[in-house]
């Protein structure tokens, strides 16, 4: 009927209290279950009584009459231990244990250089088409009134001479943006500049009044601008502004003869020159301030019944000739809703935060960031769920499978999952362990009460779709030790049948949720992206459009 079942000779046995002495057994000591541990060799102890071998790794552990040990080594994330005793009919029993290794941190305030960003020359060719776009003529004529008059001059015989700028008109703008060791060097050309002028007065009682023009081939504003960072905000600091006016030409003709042309001409040219390094000055920069910020990626967004609030604070700017590099802290935060014990949050033992040249942008996001999400969502309690056929959480396909009209299942993590380099260079491995898994089937007719221990492991992927980058799961490999349970069978044969029926993706759903969003670049969104793996480290190669 169940074809699984019967495979495996599941079939519910009387209860006794009675145990016989010679009953073959294995029990593990050492480590607990769910331990944290130094990356160094753990010790491997317990009991076996009536096997005739216990192994571990393919090898043999040394045997004290019931008593046995060994040790074996851990790698840095979550370890599953398996001890296995052979009894003399060939049967074998095993005990297994996740414990997580390596170095822990304080899961408190902002994760430290978690993200790394680059700018590269095609990224600032990008950044300066951005600005350019928003720079106009109606950007410098909302402020003439400020100017006005740009020319007073006044006789004590009441003739006066006074000149405004009614108008500055020039062609499409160009700004360029080269790096160099420690700036920007920003050059703003504004071509065919044309300045409207009024000028009227009078002059022996006779009022006048005169439209003139002043002209430039090209105005030229370049400065160096200087990117930094304080208190988690960017600054932009312009420094040693200059403006020159190439093919600068007037006609004053119409002025009255006793008008010093040069005067009246310099201190109009001067006051523009003023206006137009004051301006491009604080516009522009203002303008790659506001394109730059779109590295905070600070978001809050909805993580299956909770929130996950991600903060970034500007660390530290850097101009070379390469480009303009970035560097973040990165805090994130799930509410908790549980009484997780935990010793910190596993940290990769170092980091080269780096980008591609070639890119227009590139972002470097360390394995310390993906690790505090997953400690974030884990410490949430998300990882720990009820599923019930009653609330129709839990597929109406497993209860027959389970011989039961009704079921619960109950998830709780000792664990956070973790992300570490998988053997796939260009992935990660997602690893869960200390998962256990209690199954009630109330007049189930295989057994009412199932307890497992569950580890998983899962090459991981980052991808980006649109704007969004998270973690894309791959096959998943399911370990599963029976603790507690009335099904008639052997641990073993427990463990094995529910290796096939397990729920996985409900298993892993937090963890899937995961993902962060990626605001847009001056004005632009993401073309493609080339993700590889480095050193606990994954690198973003984006192209824009």
């Amino acid at each position: 009927m169940i074809i699984a079942l019967l495979l495996v000779g599941c079939t519910k046995q009387p209860e006794t209290t009675e145990t016989s002495s010679l009953s073959p057994s294995l029990t593990l000591s050492e480590p607990r279950n769910a331990a944290w541990l130094p990356l160094e060799p753990v010790t491997v102890r317990g009991t076996a009584a009536d096997v005739v071998a216990v192994r571990m790794d393919d090898q043999d552990l040394d045997r004290d009459g019931a008593d046995f040990s060994g040790t074996t080594d851990l790698q840095r994330g979550i370890n599953t231990i398996e001890v296995i005793a052979e009894e003399d009919d060939g049967d074998t029993l095993f005990q297994r244990r996740s414990v997580l290794a390596g170095q822990f941190d304080a899961p408190e305030g902002a994760v430290q250089d978690a993200v790394a960003g680059l700018i590269g020359p095609a990224g600032l060719d990008a950044l300066s088409n951005f600005a350019t776009g928003l720079i106009s003529p109606d950007l410098l004529n909302s402020d003439l009134s400020l100017i006005n008059p740009v020319y007073d001059f006044t006789l004590t015989s009441g003739n006066f001479l006074n000149a405004d700028v009614t108008r500055i008109d020039f062609g499409a703008p160009i700004l360029d943006l080269q790096p160099t060791d420690g700036a920007l060097v920003m050059t703003v050309t504004l071509p065919d500049l044309t300045v409207d002028i009024a000028a009227y007065g009078e002059i022996i009682w006779i009022a006048f009044e005169e439209s003139l023009q002043m002209n430039a081939d090209a105005a030229v504003v370049s400065a160096d601008i200087l990117l930094g960072a304080q208190d988690g905000q960017l600054t932009v600091d312009v420094q040693s502004p200059v403006v020159t006016m190439d093919g600068f030409r007037y006609d004053v003709s119409l002025l009255p003869s006793w008008i010093e042309d040069n005067v009246f001409v310099g201190t109009i040219r001067g006051v523009v020159e003023d206006m137009l390094v004051e301006e491009l000055t604080v516009t522009a920069p203002a303008l790659i301030q506001d394109a730059l910020s779109a590295f905070d990626f600070s978001l809050t967004s909805a993580l299956l019944d909770s929130e996950l609030t991600i903060a970034a604070d500007f660390q530290r700017m850097d101009v070379t000739t390469g480009g303009v590099g970035i560097v973040l802290d990165v805090s994130v935060d799930v509410p908790s809703a549980s009484d997780k014990t935990y010793n910190g949050v596993l940290a990769a033992p170092s980091m080269t935060l780096d980008a591609d040249l070639s890119a227009m942008m590139g972002l470097t996001l360390s394995d310390d960031l993906f690790n505090r999400a997953l400690f974030e969502v884990w410490r949430g309690g998300l990882i720990d769920q009820t599923l019930s056929s009653d609330d129709g959480t839990l597929d109406p396909e497993l209860l027959a499978l389970l011989g039961a009209e009704q079921a619960t299942m109950r998830l709780s993590a000792s664990l956070p999952p973790v992300v570490v380099p998988a053997d796939d260079p260009d992935k990660l491995q997602l690893q869960i362990g200390a998962l256990q898994i209690e199954l009630l089937t109330p007049g189930g007719q295989y057994g009412e009460r199932l307890v497992l221990d569950v580890a998983t492991t899962a090459d991981v992927g980052v991808l980006i779709e649109g704007q969004t980058l998270s973690l894309a799961l791959g096959a998943v490999d399911v370990q599963l030790a029976a603790r507690e349970h009335d099904w008639g069978a052997s641990d073993e044969a427990v463990a094995r049948l529910f290796e096939a029926l397990l729920p996985i993706d409900i298993l892993l759903g937090a963890v899937s949720e995961v993902a962060f969003e990626l605001p847009d670049f001056a004005g632009l969104t993401i073309e493609q992206a080339t993700v590889s793996r480095g050193d606990f480290q994954t690198t973003l190669a984006i192209d824009l459009q």
